[in-house]
């Protein structure tokens, strides 16, 4: 029964995705995609870096796509860290999320929109 259960929520979230439905849920615009600066030599190379503390985000490339996403901590009000990655995101406007929200993130030209999964 739990292997038909996790098959019908897989089979859901892959129409959800095709048909776009997520469209619906809450939207959050997305300034600039970022990874985490091994140096602060490093983030010298770069443009519109982001400094918080010690740290430092340089922005990286993606691909115009769409993907499955869950927040894994906030780091500012804006910038956040992804699950299962090194990647951050900084938003336009502060958003409410949570640890653990998860959603869908349209990527195009290194910015995009989150659309946060509403809570079941």
């Amino acid at each position: 029964m739990k292997k038909i259960l996790l098959l019908l929520v897989l089979c859901l979230n892959i129409s959800i995705v095709l048909g776009q439905e997520y469209k619906a849920w809450e939207k959050h615009d997305i300034e600039g995609i970022y990874i985490m600066a091994k140096s602060k030599d490093e983030a010298k190379n770069y443009n519109n870096v982001l400094r918080e503390g010690a740290d430092y985000y340089i922005p990286t490339e993606q691909e115009d796509q769409v993907l499955f996403i869950r927040v894994s901590k906030r780091i500012t009000p804006k910038l956040y860290k992804l699950k299962d990655g090194e990647m951050y995101i900084l938003f336009s406007f502060p958003p409410f999320l949570f640890d653990s929200d998860e959603g869908m993130m349209e990527i195009k030209g290194n910015k995009g929109i989150f659309y946060k999964k509403p809570a079941l």
